[in-house]
C-alpha cells in the first residue's frame, strides 16, 4: 500500500501536467476540501487534527506493548507447563514447553505485522491527501517564470530599501506610532474570525485573478486556527503545519502576531494545493498584497524584509547594518520578538524536526530540502523584474517605490 503511493507519486513526479489534471481539478481537491468542511464544523477547531494524531501515536505505541502483553502470557503459560517434570514427566514438559514457546513468537510477529501495517495506511493516506502534490507544477511554472536565478547585491540593496520603508509604514498603519511599546500582538483564541477567514478568502479570489492561478483554489476554506499542544510539540520549532488527514491550517498559539499573520497565509497555501515551501511562502506573499488587513501586510513586508536583509549581510554586511538602523522602534521590537521565540524552541528536538523534513522534501524532489524555504524571494524579484517594483511593493503611503536597477 506505501509502496504503492510512493509508486505513483514517482510516476506522476515526471509528468507535471497529467499530475495537475488528476489533482487540480475533479474528485481530488474535492475530497480535500471535504475533509476541510468536516474538520471545520467541530466546536474544538483544533481538537480534530491534534486528537487524530494523538490517537495515530498512541495506537501505533500499544502494538508492540501488546506484543510484549502477549509474549509475557506465553512465558507465564510455560512456566505452568514446565512445573510438571516435577512429576516425572520431564520429557513430556519438554515438548510442552517447545509447544508453549510457539504462541510467543507467533504474538511478536503479529504484533510486528500490525505496525507494518499501520504505518503503511499512514503513509498511503499521506500520499493520497498530500505527498502526490509536490508532482505539480510549481510557482514558477504556474507564473512563467524560470525555476531559478541569480540576485545581484544592487537589486539587493534597492529591495532591502524598500522593504525597510515599506514595513515601517505599515507599521505605523496598524498601530498609529513608531512603538507599540509591545510586540504586535496575534489573533486571539481558537482560529481566526469569521471576518478574517472572509478577507482571507476575498484576497485569494483576487489573487487567482491576478496571476491566473488554478480557480479551484477559490473555494472557500476554514480559517487558520491555533494549535494548542504539548510543549514536546512546540520543540518541534514548528511555527506552523497543514495537518492532511483533516485538512486543516495550523498555527503555534504562541506564535508572535509578525509570525503568526504571515504564517496563516502560508498553510493557507498548502491547503489549497501548494505542495512546495518556496511557493507556499510566495503565495503568501502575494495573498498579502491583495489583503485589505494592514496586520498582514506588514507581517508579509517584513517577512521579505527578513530574507532580504539575511541575503544582502552575506554579501554587504555595512549596507545591512545601516538598513537595520532604518527600522522604526517598533519594527525592531517585533524582529527581536520572532527571534526569542525561535530561540525558544531551538534545540535537540528541532534539529531531528528539521532532518526529517528535510529528508521528506529532498525524497519529494526538492534538491534542496529545507534550504528551499528561501526560493521565495527569488520568486518575488522575478515577478518584479516582469512587472515592476510597485507592483511587488506598492507603497503603502501611495508615493512611488524605487526601480529595480
Amino acid at each position: 500500500m506505501a509502496a504503492g503511493g510512493w509508486g505513483c507519486w514517482r510516476f506522476l513526479a515526471g509528468r507535471p501536467e497529467l499530475a495537475e489534471a488528476l489533482l487540480g481539478a475533479g474528485w481530488h481537491p474535492e475530497a480535500i476540501l471535504g475533509l476541510t468542511r468536516i474538520s471545520g464544523a467541530s466546536p474544538l477547531p483544533v481538537a480534530a487534527a491534534e486528537l487524530i494524531l494523538v490517537a495515530l501515536l498512541v495506537w501505533l505505541v500499544s502494538l508492540p506493548v501488546r506484543a510484549v502483553r502477549e509474549a509475557r502470557a506465553a512465558r507465564a503459560s510455560k512456566a505452568d507447563v514446565t512445573e510438571v517434570t516435577a512429576r516425572g514427566g520431564r520429557r513430556w514438559a519438554r515438548a510442552e514447553s517447545r509447544a508453549a514457546s510457539r504462541p510467543a513468537s507467533r504474538a511478536g510477529l503479529r504484533a510486528g505485522l500490525r505496525l507494518v501495517r499501520g504505518i503503511a495506511v499512514l503513509v498511503a493516506t499521506f500520499y493520497l491527501l498530500w505527498g502526490w502534490q509536490y508532482a505539480r507544477p510549481g510557482l514558477d511554472a504556474r507564473l512563467g517564470i524560470p525555476p531559478a536565478g541569480l540576485v545581484g547585491d544592487a537589486e539587493l540593496r534597492v529591495l532591502g530599501e524598500a522593504l525597510v520603508n515599506r514595513a515601517n509604514r505599515l507599521y505605523l498603519e496598524v498601530h498609529g506610532v513608531e512603538d507599540a511599546g509591545s510586540p504586535t500582538p496575534a489573533p486571539a483564541g481558537w482560529r481566526w474570525t469569521e471576518e478574517a477567514r472572509v478577507e482571507l478568502d476575498a484576497a485569494w479570489d483576487r489573487a487567482i485573478v491576478r496571476w491566473e492561478l488554478p480557480p479551484v483554489m477559490a473555494r472557500p476554506r476554514p480559517g487558520p486556527r491555533m494549535l494548542r499542544t504539548t510543549p514536546l510539540v512546540r520543540r518541534l520549532g514548528i511555527t506552523g503545519v497543514f495537518a492532511p488527514w483533516t485538512g486543516e491550517a495550523l498555527l503555534m498559539a504562541d506564535l508572535p502576531g509578525a509570525g503568526a499573520h504571515f504564517t496563516a497565509g502560508h498553510e493557507s497555501a498548502h491547503q489549497r494545493g501548494i505542495a512546495r515551501e518556496s511557493d507556499a511562502n510566495a503565495m503568501a506573499y502575494l495573498l498579502a498584497l491583495e489583503s485589505t488587513s494592514a496586520e498582514s501586510r506588514y507581517a508579509a513586508a517584513l517577512f521579505l524584509q527578513r530574507q532580504v536583509l539575511a541575503a544582502l549581510a552575506r554579501r554587504d554586511p555595512e549596507t545591512t547594518f545601516s538598513l537595520v538602523q532604518g527600522r522604526l522602534p517598533g519594527v525592531q521590537r517585533d524582529v527581536e520578538a520572532l527571534a526569542a521565540w525561535a530561540r525558544s524552541v531551538a534545540g535537540p528536538t528541532q534539529d531531528m524536526a528539521r532532518q526529517a523534513n528535510d529528508a521528506m522534501l529532498r525524497r519529494h524532489g526538492i534538491a534542496d530540502g529545507v534550504a528551499s524555504y528561501g526560493g521565495s524571494l527569488w520568486i518575488v524579484v522575478a515577478l518584479a523584474r516582469d512587472h515592476g517594483l510597485d507592483a511587488l511593493l506598492p507603497p503603502a503611503s501611495g508615493l512611488a517605490g524605487p526601480a529595480l536597477p
